[in-house]
């Protein structure tokens, strides 16, 4: 069956974008309340967290997308436009190895 746009957009933010949110507010909040630490020092950690989560995710949803039948240009295309992905050259390299 052929996925739509909305479809892998939505499976794309619900396993990439808001779990990278979550993560950022409640590292945070827990530095934050936890620690004595620098309000921007447990920003920077909140931030750092999420991008690691986010790099892990962004290849295991692309990885979804193209088993899927996903054409790549199509995905880049869906990704760029939804803020997972900035760049095709990310879907390109996944694609490639495939």
């Amino acid at each position: 069956m052929k996925k739509t746009d909305y479809e892998i957009a939505w499976r794309g933010q619900l396993t990439v974008n808001l779990p990278v949110i979550i993560i950022m507010l409640s590292v945070w909040y827990l530095q934050v309340s936890v620690t004595e630490w620098n309000v921007k020092l447990c920003l920077v950690i909140a931030f750092a967290s999420a991008w690691i989560y986010w790099d892990i995710m962004i290849d295991r949803w692309i990885s979804w997308a193209l088993e899927h039948k996903v054409d790549k240009t199509r995905l880049s295309k869906i990704g760029k436009r939804n803020l997972l992905v900035w760049s095709p050259f990310r879907v390109e390299r996944l694609a490639n190895k495939k």
